[in-house]
């Protein structure tokens, strides 16, 4: 007999519905009531943000705090871009004669080859206070630093090896205290998740006609 033809193909099945997942981002600051931090003139000091924000969530991102030397050490689990952005607030002090300054930068220690306070490029900030004998020999400012950082697994281990640290250091004859709740550190993964997979469209059905059978 003659083969019937194919059936009709099935309806398309419905697109996914997305699922709205937080962003994988963190966000510290230096409590107002912890003590105020004060950098002394060619000594580098690790920035302790002691204080996490609620509402973040961070699978990709691990904070640790160290008590000694002091400083909040960041690692990531995964491979892609994440934006870093930190603020330090600060109020600076000198004679009054000469130019007083304070350098900011972010840094990575590297567990494999041992280095440390290595700057990252692209993350450094200074406030600077040029008195020229003038009467007013201190002032209050901001230093507000912002990119993203391509976290790999090759050529370099980012994920195995090295975590990350915000460094402040001050000229000869500066006095620095930073301002607590005015420090802050944000970083946010830069790629979403995927939605599901859209469900299964409808079987076509089968052929229309049966063949006729032969004599």
């Amino acid at each position: 007999g003659i083969q019937g033809p194919t059936g009709t193909q099935g309806i398309q099945g419905n697109s996914g519905t997305p699922i709205i997942k937080p962003i994988d981002s963190i966000n510290y600051y230096i409590d107002p009531e912890t003590e105020p931090i004060t950098i002394p003139s060619f000594v580098s000091h690790n920035v302790k943000f002691d204080t996490s924000r609620g509402g973040a969530t961070a699978s990709s991102i691990n904070v640790e705090q160290i008590s000694n030397p002091g400083g909040t050490l960041i690692s990531f689990n995964d491979a892609d871009k994440y934006l870093i952005t930190y603020t330090l607030s600060a109020f600076i002090s000198g004679s009054p004669q000469g130019r007083r300054s304070i350098q900011a930068n972010l840094c990575y220690v590297d567990s494999n080859s041992g280095a440390s306070d290595v700057k990252i490029d692209g993350f450094r900030g200074d406030m600077v206070l040029d008195v020229n004998g003038q009467s007013n020999t201190q002032t209050s400012d901001d230093i507000s630093v912002s990119g993203y950082l391509d976290i790999t697994t090759s050529p370099i281990d980012w994920v195995s090896n090295r975590k990350i640290y915000v460094q402040i250091s001050a000229s000869s004859g500066t006095n620095t205290t930073l301002i607590n709740d005015g420090c802050t550190i944000t970083i946010v993964r830069l790629r979403g998740s995927a939605g599901p997979t859209g469900s299964q469209g409808i079987q076509g059905s089968n052929a229309e006609v049966q063949g006729i059978q032969g004599n």
